[in-house]
């Protein structure tokens, strides 16, 4: 079974759903703001924003190495028509592992 999900056809890097998750929700803050905060990104998902850093990197390698983010420091990030596009892209997924989640709690909580 594999860790991660593959990224293409030959290239070799993998992500984890973790990894979706805080790039999502990382460049969904970035969205809503018009300027996104990857500090507050981080401390809102209760990790270092070097973490969530390394986490947008292997990402956007992931997905051929295009930039999510226009300017990411401490402090600022806006979004690049890439970023849009897996904001958007990855909505499905993010959703859909909220759904098992949810589903699992519930078969927990009746059973």
């Amino acid at each position: 079974m594999s860790d991660g999900v593959p990224a293409a056809p030959g290239d070799r890097t993998r992500i984890s759903y973790v990894d979706l998750w805080l790039v999502w929700h990382a460049l969904q803050d970035a969205s809503a703001a018009g300027k996104g905060v990857v500090r507050r990104a981080a401390d809102e998902a209760g990790i270092d924003a070097s973490l969530l850093s390394r986490a947008i990197d292997r990402v956007e390698a992931a997905f051929g190495g295009s930039a999510f983010l226009v300017t990411r420091d401490r402090r600022t990030a806006s979004l690049t028509p890439a970023g849009k596009i897996f904001l958007k892209s990855a909505q499905p997924l993010i959703d859909a592992w909220a759904l098992v989640r949810e589903s699992l709690d519930d078969a927990e909580a009746g059973g």
